[in-house]
Order: structure tokens, then C-alpha cells, then sequence
């Protein structure tokens, strides 16, 4: 009978304790879950990955492999009495090669531009005006091998100047993070008259950027 009074007495001990653990646990459970959300909800997204580019199975037609030498120039300040300076500094021919790089040729161009704060133009050209092509007519997309070796992504447009006129026309920007890629440029929206009568073709960085430089190669035209 003792034993019995003690089970009772010890069992319903038990169950309280175990009563309060369970609470306790759930009020844990419940803080827990709400830390859980704030985190979630204050996390920041991560970056998404660049997505390689599919290219066009149209006909293709290569607009420059460097293979002939350097036709690109450097805007720097020859456009100043035009407007901003432009931060591009340099563009010169390079040997750096490496496996898949560049996709055609042993020659890309070694593209420097200064670093590009806010109160900047945020612009870096680099152009052409001795073009192999100039009739352009049913272009729709351009693509550039493009390495970026910095720690930085930038944001890189497609432009091109035609007709008599020298209309301005630019592909949307493409954000091109660190190392090797294929950029693919839509220009179907240029207008076949001015597709038609190309004058130059520029490529150029356009956002915020500490500077540096990138390499471009085996830019080519497809339909």
C-alpha cells in the first residue's frame, strides 16, 4: 500500500514535471520558429549565377577575331565636347589564352577602364570604324567572348552608330560577373535601316565599378 501511495504520489510529480518540460519546449519551438522568419526575412537574396547564353543556330557571320590586327579604340576624352568624359583608357591586343578562351583565335582585346564612382559618367566606350561588315541587314543578335578577371561584375551594352546620321542605337545592359563567358546582345529592335548602314560598333561598360580591366574576343553577328 506504501509503494502504491508512492507511485501516485511520485507519478503525479512526474507528470507535472514533465507537464512544464513540455511547455517550456513549445515556447522554445515557438521563439525558435519566429527567429527563424525574422532571419528569413531580413536575409539578403543571393546573387543570381549568370546563365550561359544559347546560341542561335541561324547563320552567323564573324564581325572581327582580331586575327588582323586591333581596329578598336579607346574613347578616353575624344568625345568630351559632346558630353561626360567617357572612363575608358586603353585597348590593346593580348596573348592571354587559356583553355576555351578565346572560342576562336589566339587574340582578344585587353579592355582598361577607370574606375567609375556615382558622380561619374559611369561610361567606358570602346569602338570601331573600320568595320569588316557594314550591311548588317537581318542581324538580330551579337555575341563577344568577354573574361573578367576582377572581383566585380559589370554591366555591358552593344551599341551601334549608322546611316549618315550616325543614329545611336543600344541592346539592353548584360551584368557580366567574374570569368569566362559568352555575352549575347539582342539588337533585332536597331531598325533594318540602320542595320542596313553601320558607321561603328561599340561595346561599353556602364555601371558603377572600382575599375579595371576585361578581355573581348570573337565578336560575330548572327540572324
Amino acid at each position: 500500500m506504501i509503494y502504491l501511495i508512492y507511485l501516485l504520489i511520485t507519478g503525479g510529480k512526474m507528470k507535472k514535471i514533465l507537464g512544464i518540460l513540455a511547455c517550456a519546449a513549445f515556447v522554445f519551438a515557438a521563439v525558435s520558429c519566429g527567429t527563424t522568419a525574422a532571419a528569413a526575412k531580413d536575409a539578403v537574396p543571393e546573387e543570381v549565377k549568370y546563365v550561359e547564353p544559347t546560341l542561335p543556330s541561324t547563320e552567323m557571320t564573324v564581325l572581327d577575331d582580331l586575327s588582323d590586327g586591333n581596329y578598336w579604340q579607346a574613347v578616353g576624352d575624344s568625345w568630351d565636347k559632346w558630353g561626360a568624359h567617357n572612363l575608358s583608357l586603353s585597348v590593346e591586343l593580348s596573348d592571354a589564352a587559356f583553355k576555351g578562351w578565346p572560342t576562336v583565335g589566339t587574340q582578344s582585346l585587353d579592355c582598361v577602364m577607370d574606375a567609375a564612382p556615382a558622380s561619374s559618367s559611369k561610361q567606358a566606350c570602346w569602338f570601331c570604324d573600320s568595320l569588316a561588315v557594314t550591311d548588317w541587314t537581318g542581324t538580330k543578335y551579337v555575341a563577344m567572348d568577354i573574361y573578367n578577371p576582377e572581383k566585380f561584375e559589370f554591366e555591358l551594352s552593344f551599341v551601334i552608330q549608322a546611316t549618315d546620321a550616325w543614329t545611336w542605337c543600344q541592346s539592353d545592359a548584360i551584368k557580366v560577373p567574374a570569368g569566362k563567358h559568352t555575352v549575347l546582345f539582342d539588337v533585332s529592335k536597331f531598325g533594318d535601316s540602320n542595320l542596313a548602314d553601320v558607321k561603328r560598333a561599340i561595346f561599353q561598360s556602364i555601371n558603377e565599378n572600382p575599375g579595371g580591366h576585361f578581355y573581348a574576343g570573337n565578336i560575330r553577328l548572327y540572324k
